[in-house]
């Protein structure tokens, strides 16, 4: 599997497009979309993955979907967000962006397995900076897509209304005790880091 990083958008999202096969997945497409668009070799994608709800993640999940035929997914606890923009930009945060109404093709949970290309991933539910926010595992590859639950050397906001503190250290902890040290974490902003380097800040 090859793994492309797009950085863009007002909180400087990562967006992931992920090549296996001849299947195309991108996981949250928040960055700039002429950015995105040039890594993309036709104009196809296959899914569309979403870490959570909030609309610097889903931001061109329309685009892709209506322009590229992406199947979209989120988990059954966020899809509320995509048409809800108290939900998806709480405090209108971040200002600037335009409310839009996004379609789920299909909703996802804890433990579920996805098919990518010849390879695939488990969703790992982690509540806490959203109610369905999750992590995409995958485990031959020793990769995990953290959304904004963990962050090199920290972990998502939890000052939103739908948002818990005490719930997001218990997901943190739930998903570290799945994964190995060596997992290679890509997050939703910010640099990637592994899987050994954030265990001691939650003591474990």
């Amino acid at each position: 599997m090859e793994i492309k990083r797009i950085v863009g958008g007002m909180l400087f999202t990562n967006t992931y497009i992920l090549f296996s096969q001849r299947e195309i997945t991108v996981i949250d497409p928040g960055a700039d979309i002429e950015k995105i668009e040039r890594e993309l070799p036709e104009k196809r994608v296959d899914r569309v993955l979403l870490t959570h709800g909030h609309l610097d993640h889903i931001y061109f999940t329309d685009k892709l979907r209506n322009e590229y035929g992406a199947k979209v997914y989120i988990h059954e606890e966020d899809r509320s967000f995509l048409s809800d923009f108290a939900l998806n930009s709480p405090g209108d945060f971040p200002k600037g962006l335009e409310k839009r109404e996004y379609v789920a093709d299909g909703t996802f949970s804890d433990g579920d397995i996805i098919a990518v290309g010849d390879t695939s991933c488990e969703v790992i539910h982690t509540p806490g900076h959203t109610p369905g926010g999750v992590c995409f595992y995958f485990e031959r590859e020793k990769v995990l897509f953290s959304g904004d639950t963990v962050f090199k050397g920290t972990y998502g906001r939890t000052d939103f209304p739908s948002a818990s503190e005490e719930v997001i250290l218990r997901s943190i902890k739930k998903l570290f005790s799945k994964i190995p040290d060596d997992v290679r974490i890509y997050p939703g902003h910010g640099l990637s880091t592994v899987a050994a380097a954030e265990k001691p800040l939650y003591s474990f």
